[in-house]
């Protein structure tokens, strides 16, 4: 099986933490958190963002 890495990602918001982070979704796994830059708007929960 070959994987290609891509440069960005559409994945669903699962909730807001501290310090402008938030939980990511992709299906049904969370993958991780991720750091919004102050420049972009913090998606809300269940909002998919890329």
């Amino acid at each position: 099986m070959t994987c290609k890495f891509w440069a960005s990602c559409s994945c669903i918001a699962m909730e807001i933490n501290a310090k402008r982070s938030i939980a990511l979704r992709l299906g049904d796994m969370h993958i991780g958190n991720v750091t919004i830059p102050p420049n972009h708007a913090i998606p809300k929960p269940g909002q998919v963002g890329r």
